[in-house]
């Protein structure tokens, strides 16, 4: 099971557990079909059990960020919370989902999404915040 917002219109901010079969979640991190090519660090979201790139243009969804890249159709790692080794961040920065991507530029419409911290030039501490409509 997963925390995610309810898509009843005259519930938008409610959060149910919502069931995906064949979903393993050890600790902070779990594995799911991908449903297309993922490269590493990219933020997904789940769509018909299976794992697609997150945008913050129209859908606030962000289960975690991908671990390495994987083909569609095979088994993705996501961390959902905590530490993600990577390469390429700043210190200290903020970062937030972009269109299918990781970035420390906050966007200026569609959703603000934080993502997590870079504690060093090659760990992000993952911590999904809650969507915000920007108007």
């Amino acid at each position: 099971q997963v925390l995610a917002r309810s898509n009843r219109p005259e519930r938008p901010r409610e959060l149910v557990w919502v069931e995906i079969p064949g979903l393993s979640a050890p600790g902070n991190e779990l594995e799911l079909e991908a449903g297309e090519e993922l490269a590493a660090n990219t933020p997904v979201k789940v769509n018909a059990n299976k794992l697609y790139a997150a945008s913050n243009t129209s859908d606030p969804r962000v289960l975690g960020v991908v671990k390495t890249a994987v083909s569609a159709g095979m088994l993705a790692k996501v961390v959902t919370g905590g530490r993600l080794d990577t390469s390429g961040l700043t210190p200290d920065a903020t970062y937030y989902l972009g269109d299918g991507v990781i970035t420390t530029t906050p966007p200026t419409s569609g959703y603000l999404i934080r993502l997590g911290v870079a504690a060093t030039a090659s760990v992000l501490l993952v911590e999904i915040g809650t969507p915000i409509l920007l108007t």
